[in-house]
């Protein structure tokens, strides 16, 4: 429920934007996704805007990303924190279970 709840507000700034006079891709992974989608859309975008992601095996479609020439500017951002990653070391972003034990105090104030 919490995914379609999600994807339907996607789907509402999406007919928004484009009443605006912007084309908004969306690209949702699954076991079936074609490999290397998020480089074919990239490569037509004026702007990429992605999730940053904190563990493997997400840190290796940013690489995949980053190192793709391409001309639009890519937009990193943190959907899922309350707490800023500059705020977390980089030694304590490479597993989830780090991560939370990193942030659990920030969490709390």
């Amino acid at each position: 429920r919490r995914q379609l709840f999600l994807l339907e507000g996607a789907r509402a700034v999406q007919e928004d934007l484009r009443r605006r006079g912007l084309n908004v891709l969306a690209q949702v992974d699954s076991t079936d996704s074609k490999a290397m989608l998020h480089l074919h859309l990239a490569e037509g975008a004026s702007l990429v805007v992605v999730e940053e992601p904190f563990c493997v095996p997400w840190l290796a479609g940013m690489e995949s990303l980053c190192c793709h020439p391409f001309r639009a500017p890519v937009w990193v951002v943190d959907c899922c924190s309350v707490i800023p990653s500059a705020l977390v070391p980089p030694s304590k972003c490479h597993r989830a279970y780090v991560f939370e034990q990193a942030t659990r105090q920030l969490h709390a104030e």
